[in-house]
């Protein structure tokens, strides 16, 4: 265990407010309302953390210096401690300022363009990540606020939902526009990106928690975020939870007890979006439309038939709790049986209806069965593009790409202004790639990979690694059909440092408080 110095507690307390800033203010935070809320987000993002990294840099540097001071035999490689992780953050690093040089337009690979992607970005993530793994102590208060903050989010979408605008966003959009706009967060793919964020964390906290005040506070962060991704109509943030609920499923099946939370969370799920479409059903001529999934599990019978058989096998759960728990290893066969075959059918049907059956009608279905230049809304037409384009690259620029933010110029480059509509590749993987090269993209997917890999270790003991991991592993999900940019991602690199910090003090100590109080 390092020891404490004055410089140290400093430097945490600095790091604190910065996360209060962060998980509170920056998700309320806008100067323009929609019209220019990418600019004013990115801008107090990346003012508190300079800010907090000068100072606490500062802090943290002569905490360090004092340690050497009074043990000379300190190598100054065990005050450093680099991980893993965080060796691969720093080539990925390394790997962005090249990009950056070779770029045939440096400056806008440097500082990006509309999304403000660019170099300066990345670091600033990357100070987020360092804060937050140097100075971040596991205190739950934190990710409490970020819950109850994402949850006031909800909200106030819920209320511009039923045509409520109490803060006055929509006063000068369209109708048309106003669909593709909710709450403080701006485009509705960025809303069900927080989504992804919170509704993974609460949910498993959810799952492991004892307290029945933690059950009440998780239960309703867990239905408003149901709520969130329900009115915000966005198949991105579907992709992320429905794959997440599988991953959580295969570890609920652990104990009847867990499945039995489990089989809660679904009724909490499909009761939220039956619930709410009754209301909006009432209210249909003063509220937004469902659209896709929203609509489909509102309204369709099939679901109703999924709640009730949801429902009764909870009761029977409940009521027969000893059988369940003696006969637990074949319901434990069964349940990931059905799981593995969910995967292997949706998987089949996706590259049957893609590359073999090419013609029969889907309907609605086709928007996610059938890859072409339709598939997802037009992300089949914009992946294709923007992989041609990457194609065409020289060699150099194939190894660490075109240059970050600067997609759109490579489409004008390659196809002319009628790609100009497009400057992202609504695939974080794919943008990675054009922007970054291979070379970039697999430093990033190393540094994900190597701290969801150090976390699984301690997952089975640690129900707290688990939520972490579980969040960032939904927000990658949910980014293959995404974008980059600076409201959501910044949360990606706070549960990244939250994770590292996490791994660190289990390796000197056991945490001791964890999500059962």
């Amino acid at each position: 265990m390092e020891k404490e110095t004055g410089y140290l507690i400093m430097a945490r307390k600095m790091a604190y407010c910065y996360l209060f800033l962060f998980n509170s203010l920056f998700l309320f935070w806008f100067t323009d309302y929609y019209y220019n809320l990418n600019d004013s987000k990115y801008y107090f993002y990346i003012t508190i953390t300079a800010i907090t990294l000068l100072i606490s840099g500062v802090l943290y540097a002569l905490h360090k210096l004092q340690l050497k001071k009074d043990n000379q035999t300190t190598t100054w490689k065990q005050l450093i401690h680099l991980s893993i992780t965080d060796k691969l953050l720093f080539l990925c690093l390394c790997s962005y300022l090249i990009t950056t040089i070779i770029s045939s337009y440096p400056s806008a690979s440097c500082y990006g363009m509309i999304r403000h992607t660019g170099l300066i970005f990345a670091l600033f993530l990357a100070g987020t990540y360092a804060i937050v793994s140097r100075l971040y102590q596991q205190q739950q208060s934190i990710l409490l606020l970020f819950l109850g903050s994402v949850g006031v989010v909800v909200i106030i979408g819920m209320l511009q939902f039923f045509n409520i605008d109490p803060l006055g966003f929509f006063q000068e959009v369209s109708d048309y526009q106003s669909n593709f706009y909710l709450s403080t967060m701006g485009n509705i793919n960025f809303f069900s990106s927080l989504i992804c964020l919170s509704l993974p964390l609460t949910i498993v906290l959810y799952l492991y928690c004892e307290n029945t005040t933690s059950k009440i506070l998780y239960s309703i962060s867990m239905i408003l975020c149901f709520i969130g991704l329900m009115i915000a109509n966005s198949d991105s943030g579907y992709f992320g939870i429905f794959t997440l609920l599988l991953i959580i499923a295969y570890f609920a099946l652990k104990n009847i007890q867990y499945l039995k939370r489990y089989f809660i969370v679904l009724l909490y799920f499909l009761g939220t979006f039956k619930l709410m479409g009754i209301l909006i059903y009432f209210m249909q001529d003063s509220c937004r439309e469902l659209h896709t999934f929203s609509h489909f599990i509102a309204y369709r019978p099939i679901t109703w038939i999924f709640l009730v058989i949801v429902g009764i096998a909870y009761l029977l759960m409940d009521v027969y709790t000893s059988p369940c728990e003696k006969y637990f290893k074949g319901i434990q066969k069964v349940g990931r049986g059905l799981l593995l075959l969910i995967v292997i059918l949706a998987i089949g049907l996706f590259l049957y209806y893609s590359f073999i059956d090419t013609k029969q009608p889907l309907g609605t279905f086709a928007n996610y069965l059938r890859y072409n230049d339709a598939w997802g809304t037009g992300r089949g037409l914009i992946w294709n593009r923007v992989l041609y384009s990457y194609t065409q690259l020289p060699f150099l620029q194939l190894l660490f790409g075109h240059g970050l933010d600067t997609t759109r110029l490579l489409l004008i480059d390659t196809f002319g202004e009628t790609m100009a509509l497009y400057d992202n590749a609504h695939n974080e993987i794919l943008q990675y790639l054009v922007t970054t090269g291979i070379v970039g993209l697999l430093c990033y997917l190393s540094t994900l990979i190597s701290s969801l890999k150090r976390l699984w270790i301690f997952i089975k003991k640690e129900p707290y690694a688990f939520a972490i991991a579980a969040t960032m592993l939904c927000y990658f999900i949910q980014a293959i059909v995404n974008i980059n940019q600076p409201i959501t991602t910044p949360f990606l690199f706070m549960f990244l440092g939250i994770g590292e910090s996490f791994i660190r003090q289990e390796q000197t100590q056991p945490i001791k408080q964890d999500v059962k109080n």
